[in-house]
């Protein structure tokens, strides 16, 4: 332990480090017993509430001393051979030291498509017979043997390409071709290896040509034995406090504030009076000396008769840099990475200690973000807390995303080029990059356009550039960028442009936003303060982490249901004996609560890791209190003795009540775990409880707290409740939802108090009527249905003025209220605590945005789809599974011949014909499909779909994740359901695209409608996307859109707007509006539907000479004037 080896650990710092001799020192004992006093300190409460303090650890000259320590070089490496011919093999000798390497390499082969590219030339050439005269051989007619050889060949021959383009250079004489090809040869033939090597900090270059360090081996021992070293450093250091940034050569770390820092050991030499030794430093370097002397270092001592001595060596010393006030890490954009060697250190007088890896150091970075970088470091250190600290630094990140925002409106052209633009160097020519693309590709071209060739046609072209929403180039005479604007932008003016308009602000608010979430909103979210940049939205995994990490029910993962059983602690019984001994005044006396609550017999609660944000600091006392609440002795130490004086019974009484304090608090914590597993109390945010129990509790649960994803609301036959399919997390849930019937009816007289189905309201009634006394009913739609008669006398009173609402369909009140997206309301939720329930009323549900949630992207749900269409007695079903990559087809008919075509050519020739037309691939189904046909004349249509039902069974009992059917078909979802109940089993996406009734009408009907369905299959995708994006801008589940989506979109958006707005709907099934029962007074109306209102005058025929269209307007309004 470090306790140990404190006089160990020093000593080496004096005699080793300082070359002092220890018998100078004069303070040795006392700087020890100084240290053993803190490490002891921290050992016996590990657990505290303090400040860390940031050191840097490093390792002096790390490689150049591992070199220099075991006298590494490549002729040093020796084999049997050259042992057998030395002189000084002789028996003892300790001349060969065995050190080991590790060989880090990184696979790199062929990719595959490179590989069937040549197989695929190789397919089209000829080869020599095997005996002469005998016909040329193809490549599938080999050998395995010689064709692995030529398909070996022609992989290597892909790096001498720059062999043949030096011959090309000879052969023309040109003496600077012949030398850059030379050089890039070398270059090329030194790094194209089948295994790259990625040694650290020699970065392969122990494989090129004219490296004087040649020897891999010894390259590895020195980057081996260097990272052997930093690992040791860490393990120590992790034990002890943090690791922060582990590089080559050091580790940064945080260590506790009342660990031994610096120490002055005064000597009684005049010259070196005193000396500072740092503890963190000598503690590594003793564990160096330990692990990584070399203790065969052999010196010549007579050259004469070469004679040797061998002692130890170490030149290993790690240095302590710090301690320093703040060190800033980014985080990285991605789940599960970390950025390395990038980091920000400020000395406590608020300078910058160092910058590593942060594009502000780097050459050809966009100004902007180096300008952003120099400055959010500094604001760092603002603030008394971690919000504040956020404050401060969110102000230097808005300043400048109000700058792009605003699209630098009162910065210059100068300051906006200089801020914007990217500098890039091209190390070869223009030529050599083909037809590769990049941003200084596009530029070195549009500079050559108006420049010239010669321009650009050597290496090291400095391209500097701006980004555009369309091609851009920069400008030189206003001629001149009036020509190439109107080219590269495709404009047909270009005089008038503003740089501002050309910009694609997009991008470089995509760049600074980038920076922005690495510095400040990622590191931010993790240490849980909210976005300080709203503007910057976190990454979608670090949404749903905190999500997560703040949900109220804390749903649980499937590794935390079991957890182990924590073991009782053995005392040992050395300790128990110091324990009875500590307490000899009392050995027997044992405290009645640990009797009571520390049996082994009793099972012992499973502990639960609880997060809260801490709101305030803790005492060290209440630190230790609850960083082990279990162990009372582990916190207060020892039992003092009962003692005789007062003095030390006072002593042992505070000690008492401290320790029934902590049993108290352990008391509690147990009841309220208890009451977790059996009760489920409303504080759910207490800890999650464990075991199998729970699990299911808490997945109940996330349908009360996650976004519901509505796929369809379908009519059952139960009135008033409705079956609604929803994607919540990644399982379909079908749901029972309550449509109430809910009317408004306004009378003259009022009425008395408020009853159970009915209210008083204020709403603004159609036409403007007035409004009496209005009242809304909510009836429950079976209640209604039963008692609609009663209804209709009681509301036929000459009191009542008018009844509105009684028209609107149920379900068009609930896509109006829910929308495609929906989440459970909170206080529903909060009552529903404990229970579970798959039925729902429509006010328990809230209306939610696509804004706020993703609705049904991109693979999170799959699809079959589901053809039907029939013609007389004639019909075919084909069902596919574009998951599968199958297909089932059925053909009906009583008087069936079997002229069915081959469906899978046929599959082929239509989709490829699709993409001839220039469909995106991404659109289309599978390259392939595996067709079943059957063929029935049978004329009971159950019979029909037997076959078809057991296929949907089957794929419903797989559990192939959550699932609609997408259904093309003349009949209306309900018939369909009637003859296929298995499809109930799925949401149901109807696809308005019908064929003609007289498809079948021909003599090959079989061909012509199996084309048709594979045509309308192979267009399935784009059906459902056009859906999908038609729900998305409707907020409508995407099962339940009509034929005529934009008459639909009209009426829902007015009933939306009109709900809103406090306003009662005129919503009805037919083409007259609910008016409260006056539509007949409506004059308005009664116009419309006259037939006299719209005069046509139309005379069909042919004429051959002078034909006038004639429109006259404002008849009605000419007459009232004239």
């Amino acid at each position: 332990t470090l306790h140990d080896a404190v006089e160990r650990t020093l000593k080496h710092a004096v005699e080793e480090e300082e070359k002092i001799p220890l018998s100078s020192v004069t303070n040795f004992e006392e700087v020890c017993a100084e240290i053993k006093k803190k490490l002891i300190h921290l050992r016996d409460c590990p657990s505290r509430l303090e400040s860390p303090i940031i050191y840097h650890l490093d390792v002096g000259a790390m490689y150049p001393n591992i070199i220099l320590t075991n006298r590494l070089q490549p002729p040093a490496i020796v084999d049997e051979e050259t042992c057998a011919a030395c002189d000084f093999n002789r028996p003892g000798a300790r001349c060969q030291r065995n050190m080991p390497w590790m060989w880090r390499g990184e696979f790199m082969p062929a990719t595959r498509n490179e590989f069937y590219r040549i197989q695929q030339q190789l397919e089209n050439e000829k080869f020599p017979p095997l005996f002469p005269d005998g016909p040329p051989r193809a490549f599938h007619q080999l050998p395995k043997e010689e064709q692995a050889a030529l398909e070996k060949k022609r992989l290597a021959g892909l790096t001498k390409v720059w062999k043949n383009k030096l011959g090309e250079a000879e052969k023309k004489n040109d003496a600077a071709e012949i030398k850059r090809a030379n050089g890039l040869l070398v270059l090329y033939d030194s790094l194209q290896l089948a295994h790259k090597c990625i040694l650290n900090s020699f970065y392969g270059y122990v494989m090129r040509k004219g490296a004087r360090w040649y020897s891999m081996e010894m390259a590895g021992i020195v980057c081996y034995t260097g990272a052997n070293i930093i690992t040791k450093a860490r393990e120590i250091v992790e034990q002890i406090g943090r690791p922060l940034e582990l590089d080559t050569d050091g580790i940064w770390c945080v260590l506790p504030a009342s660990f031994p820092e610096n120490y002055t050991i005064k000597t009684d030499n005049p010259k070196k009076a005193k000396v500072t030794i740092s503890y963190p430093g000598a503690m590594l370097n003793v564990m160096v000396k330990d692990y990584f002397t070399n203790d065969q270092y052999q010196e010549l001592t007579d050259p004469a008769t070469l004679t040797y001595t061998t002692r130890n060596e170490n030149s290993i010393f790690f240095e302590v840099d710090g301690p320093y006030q703040a060190m800033i890490l980014p985080a990285s954009k991605e789940e599960g990475k970390k950025l390395k060697k990038r980091y920000a250190v400020f000395n406590f007088d608020g300078s910058l200690a160092e910058l590593k890896g942060f594009e502000v150091k780097r050459r050809g970075e966009l100004e902007l973000i180096k300008i952003f970088q120099s400055s959010v470091f500094e604001a760092f250190l603002k603030g008394s807390s971690l919000e504040e600290c956020y404050s401060s630094v969110a102000k230097v990140a808005d300043y400048w995303l109000d700058v792009l925002y605003s699209k630098a409106a009162n910065m210059p052209d100068s300051e906006l080029f200089e801020l914007i633009a990217e500098n890039r160097s091209m190390s070869r020519k223009l030529d050599d990059y083909g037809n590769q693309k990049s941003t200084s590709i596009s530029t070195a071209k549009r500079l050559a356009e108006f420049l010239g060739d010669q321009m650009v046609k050597d290496t090291g072209l400095s391209c500097r550039f701006v980004i555009s929403k369309k091609p851009e180039g920069a400008p030189a005479e206003p001629s001149i960028r009036k020509h190439y604007l109107k080219k590269w932008l495709k404009v047909s003016d270009a005089s008038n442009l503003d740089i501002r308009d050309i910009l694609d602000w997009g991008y470089y608010v995509e760049r600074l936003g980038g920076c922005i979430q690495k510095i400040i909103t990622i590191p931010a979210a993790l240490q849980s303060v909210s976005n300080p940049v709203p503007r910057i939205p976190h990454p979608d995994w670090l949404r749903k982490k905190m999500l997560e990490r703040n949900d109220v029910y804390k749903q649980k993962k499937i590794s935390e249901i079991f957890a182990p059983s924590t073991r009782e602690k053995i005392t040992d019984k050395a300790e128990e004996k110091s324990h009875v001994e500590d307490s000899a005044q009392e050995p027997t006396i044992r405290d009645i609560e640990d009797t009571a609550g520390g049996s082994k017999k009793t099972p012992r609660l499973v502990g639960m890791a609880i997060s809260h944000k801490r709101k305030r600091g803790l005492s060290g006392e209440e630190t230790g209190q609850h960083a082990a609440p279990e162990d009372w002795r582990a916190v207060l130490g020892p039992m003092p003795p009962v003692g005789k004086t007062k003095e030390e019974r006072r002593l042992w009484v505070e000690y008492q009540k401290k320790k029934w304090a902590i049993q108290h608090q352990i008391r509690q914590e147990n009841k309220r775990r208890r009451m977790d597993d059996t009760d489920f109390p409303a504080d759910v945010r207490a800890g999650p409880s464990r075991g199998l129990t729970g699990f299911l509790r808490k997945t109940a649960r996330s349908m009360m707290d996650m976004p519901w994803q509505i796929v369809q609301i379908m009519e059952t036959s139960h009135p008033g409740q409705f079956k609604l399919w929803a994607l919540i997390g990644s399982d379909l849930h079908a749901i029972k939802l309550n449509i109430p019937r809910t009317f408004y009816v306004n009378q003259k007289t009022p009425k008395e108090g408020e009853g159970a189905m009915w209210k008083k309201v204020h709403r603004t009634l159609p036409r403007s009527h007035p409004v009496f006394n209005l009242y809304q009913y909510d009836v429950p739609e079976d209640l209604y249905i039963k008692h609609i008669n009663d209804i209709t006398a009681d509301l036929a009173s000459p009191d009542i003025e008018g009844v509105y609402e009684t028209q609107v369909p149920l379900e068009f009140r609930a896509l109006v209220k829910l929308g495609c997206l929906t989440t459970v309301n909170r206080e529903f939720a909060r009552s529903m605590e404990g229970r579970e329930t798959d039925t729902f009323d429509v006010n328990n549900l809230n209306f939610r945005s696509v804004a706020q949630f993703p609705y049904l992207s991109q693979g999170s749900v799959k699809h079959l789809y589901l053809y039907h269409h029939k013609c007389g007695n004639k019909a075919i079903f084909g069902l596919f599974n574009p998951a599968g990559k199958s297909a089932s087809v059925f053909v009906f008919d009583t008087a069936i011949g079997d002229q069915m075509p081959s469906l899978g050519p046929l599959y082929t020739a239509e989709r490829n014909a699709k993409l001839v037309q220039g469909t995106d691939e991404e659109l289309l189904p599978p390259t392939s499909l595996t067709f079943s046909v059957s063929l029935s004349k049978t004329a009971n249509e159950r019979q029909k779909f037997a076959q078809l039902q057991r296929i949907l069974t089957d794929y419903k009992r797989e559990k192939r994740g959550p699932t609609f059917i997408a259904v093309q078909s003349a009949f209306d979802l309900t018939h369909l359901t009637n003859l296929l109940p298995e499809i109930g089993q799925f949401p149901l996406v109807p696809i308005h695209v019908t064929d003609s009734t007289t498809l079948y009408n021909v003599l090959d009907w079989q061909r012509v409608g199996c084309r048709r369905m594979l045509q309308h299959y192979v267009n399935s995708n784009i059906y459902i996307q056009s859906l999908l994006e038609q729900a998305r801008y409707l907020h409508v589940p995407v099962g339940n859109i009509p034929q005529d989506f934009a008459m639909f979109g009209c009426d829902l958006f007015l009933a939306r707007l009109a709900t809103k707005h406090n306003h009662i709907l005129w919503a009805s099934p037919t083409h007259r509006p609910d008016l409260g029962g006056k539509e007949a007074d409506d004059n308005r109306l009664c116009m419309e539907l006259e037939d006299s209102s719209l005069v046509e005058m139309n005379n069909p025929g042919a004429y051959s000479t002078v034909c006038v269209d004639v429109e006259l307007t404002s008849l009605a309004v000419n007459t009232i004037v004239e």
